[in-house]
């Protein structure tokens, strides 16, 4: 019998314990993660159909890992900035607690936003962002897509420099940066290789109307020579300057 009333006794100790456990489990959930969670694109594209309508017009969606932000423009003409925004503050009885907050905005559009409002939103699909980050590997978290005109743009903290471009059903995706892009020297401009080659010839034909010329003395024309070249130099390619030094020194053949 006392054998049997020890048992009893550790199958109510451990009951109790874990019941402890389990509470204080509870409590460090409660109190570090109160709260919803971020709001995604999927989760906001259906509301955002069911409040504005299916042929709204997209100025800019821009999808982050903290909020959800569009700006449409509706049939009456108005443009509707709606964001998902996820708030963090202190609470009461310490931790952290997040806030699921939408705020609205309505103005009247500018020329630019209604040129660039070609999508609607019944044209997106609502799973297309993650369908994106999944193909270029990048993570929900830290990255961000934003569509602008009928182009999205993914960008990433997890890979800064690499960025790609895709239509707003998803298709034509494409690298458009990546870390070569970004740090590999870039071959001098069409404006600045003509400059250079401008700048070669008139000094080469500028030698040889000296070499031949008889009007101007031998010093003059050596005291000329140096002159153009030394503003030709100057000029450092530009074209303008160059030609305004040949018309200055240039010696008379």
């Amino acid at each position: 019998m006392a054998m049997r009333g020890v048992g009893r006794g550790w199958v109510t100790l451990s009951w109790v314990c874990l019941a402890l456990v389990g509470g204080g489990a509870g409590i460090y959930f409660t109190y570090f993660f109160k709260g919803g969670s971020p709001y995604s694109f999927r989760e906001t594209l259906p509301g955002m159909v069911s409040s504005f309508g299916a042929d709204a017009r997209v100025v800019q969606i821009l999808v982050s890992s903290d909020n959800v932000a569009y700006e449409v423009i509706t049939r009456d003409g108005r443009l509707h900035k709606r964001v998902y925004n996820l708030q963090s503050s202190r609470v009461v009885g310490g931790g952290t607690g997040n806030t699921r907050k939408v705020e609205n905005v309505v103005r009247n559009p500018t020329a630019s936003e209604r040129r660039r409002a070609r999508v609607t939103l019944g044209e997106l699909a609502p799973g297309v962002v993650d369908a994106l980050y999944h193909r270029v590997n990048f993570p929900n978290q830290g990255s961000s897509a934003t569509l602008t005109g009928e182009t999205w743009v993914l960008q990433s903290g997890a890979r800064a420099f690499d960025q790609y471009e895709a239509r707003y059903d998803g298709t034509r995706l494409l690298q458009t940066q990546s870390k070569s892009t970004v740090f590999e020297s870039k071959p001098p401009s069409r404006t600045t290789a003509h400059t250079a080659t401008h700048s070669k010839a008139i000094t080469r034909s500028s030698i040889t109307v000296t070499s031949g010329g008889d009007a101007e003395s031998g010093a003059v024309l050596r005291q000329k020579l140096s002159r153009l070249l030394a503003c030709v130099q100057g000029a450092q390619g530009d074209g303008s300057r160059i030609t305004a030094c040949q018309q200055r020194y240039a010696p008379r053949p």
